[in-house]
């Protein structure tokens, strides 16, 4: 292990220390970094988001709840999806929207927006007028274009990377600044205050509440705990710490979590966990309506079933990783990782994924090869984007998308051998090697 030492002064008190810190970490106000900016009070600009599109998504809601038109929320499986989810089904809904939720089922309809989810909300009863898509759609071109076709309007909001060009959406709420729900949180911000309906002068309240779900997200997502996200993860935090969701409730009884004691650890082992834990093995759905049901019978049941439902997700991925670190022959001297098997559910692949990144500190790729198709999960180390690198072989791809440090696609099955080949070539060819070597950041010598 290679130490990086940060810094060369040698501190000489507590002070000076203090100061070294901020200074590694590029902090260069201590009051704003400590006196945190309520998440009410940034503007679009500082969030890099779009007040142009910000202003279409707004008006096209306004609208389609004005026109008594139907609403559906495209969300994801993930504690960051579930959560923007519930966040804009609410607020919509408190506002007499006609407005429905929609999470996709991670086997049935692949990730994000599509073909067979959208066959299945074409074909129920409530079609709807306006799709709004939180945590997904920025790369799904060919789908938003059939959904246009069809004379469906679609709002994208989302943080992932983007491609060169944007789908052909009516508007496109993005920025990486900050995780899906947090977008999601900023539309509905926005939303409030153009309209000014006496029925939602409580508009304050009305969001602040949905805070705690902010802060679920913007930990669980693992988006950098700086600037606006340090704000959602803060003010998310202490409203958590007040909520009355029958839900979280009951999950923290579940968790035996103490309410007014939790922070980024009850969130990252204990709470996220288990609302992922439904997307990955089970139904999203589930998880959803935990956020959101009033019941406190309904929540017991819940949450009870999201914790069964996380002890099968923990013994699913132990068995699958202890199989994928038997075969560490075939990749020792490869710059990358890739295993694949029939036997890998799908739902634990982006943890087998994680995992062989920890121990064996190499890009890692975990490919279920259940259902026909080929689905892969890949986690990267730093210094190394690895949505980039998938992008490289798009043309051998189905699907593709994600973040510099994940990213998941699909393909063909009958490809997969020659796509593991291209992809192992290119990391070898691009991949500095000094980079593989695990780095262990001083701060200073004391």
């Amino acid at each position: 292990m290679k130490w990086n030492l940060i810094s060369e002064k040698i501190p000489q008190n507590l002070s000076e220390l203090k100061e070294l810190l901020l200074e590694t970490r590029e902090i260069k106000n201590f009051d704003s970094f400590f006196n945190l900016k309520n998440p009410f009070d940034f503007s679009l600009e500082e969030l890099e988001i779009d007040e142009q599109e910000v202003q279409k998504a707004i008006k096209l809601i306004l609208e389609t709840q004005g026109n008594k038109k139907n609403i559906l929320i495209f969300g994801d499986y993930d504690a960051d999806g579930i959560s923007a989810t519930a966040i804009i089904w609410q607020i919509l809904h408190n506002l007499d929207c006609k407005v429905l939720p929609f999470i996709p089922h991670r086997e049935r309809h692949g990730y994000g927006l599509s073909d067979k989810a959208i066959d299945e909300i074409l074909a129920g009863e409530n079609r709807p007028d306006l799709i709004i898509t939180v945590d997904n759609g920025i790369v799904a071109h060919a789908e938003v274009q059939r959904l246009t076709d069809e004379g469906i309007q679609v709002i994208i909001t989302d943080h992932h990377q983007p491609e060169e060009e944007l789908p052909n959406a009516d508007a496109v709420v993005a920025t990486n600044k900050l995780c899906g729900a947090s977008v999601a949180w900023i539309l509905m911000r926005e939303l409030f205050r153009a309209n000014h309906e006496p029925k939602i002068m409580n508009q304050k309240s009305i969001l602040e509440k949905q805070l705690d779900l902010c802060g679920i997200a913007t930990i669980a997502d693992q988006v950098r705990l700086k600037d606006a996200n340090r704000s959602f993860a803060k003010f998310g935090i202490e409203v958590l710490r007040k909520t009355n969701r029958p839900g979280l409730l009951a999950l923290f009884k579940e968790a035996q979590i103490n309410k007014k004691e939790i922070d980024t650890y009850h969130i990252n082992y204990a709470i996220a966990p288990r609302i992922n834990a439904m997307g990955r093995l089970e139904h999203g759905l589930d998880a959803l309506r935990l956020l959101v049901v009033g019941s406190q019978e309904k929540a017991s049941q819940l949450a009870a079933r999201l914790s069964e439902v996380n002890k099968k997700r923990q013994d699913v991925t132990q068995i699958a990783l202890e199989s994928a670190s038997s075969k560490f022959k075939n990749w020792q001297d490869e710059s990358l990782i890739v295993v694949s098997s029939d036997d890998y559910h799908e739902g634990v692949i982006g943890l087998i994924a994680g995992k062989l990144v920890d121990e064996f500190y190499k890009p890692a790729i975990a490919i279920s090869l259940g259902g026909g198709l080929a689905k892969g999960s890949a986690r990267s180390i730093s210094g190394f984007n690895i949505t980039q690198l998938l992008r490289q072989v798009k043309d051998d791809l189905l699907s593709v998308g994600g973040h510099p440090m994940a990213a998941g696609f699909s393909a063909k099955s009958e490809s997969l051998e020659l796509l593991s080949s291209k992809l192992r070539d290119l990391a070898k060819e691009q991949l500095n090697q000094n980079l593989l070597e695990r780095v262990l950041k001083v701060e200073a010598e004391i």
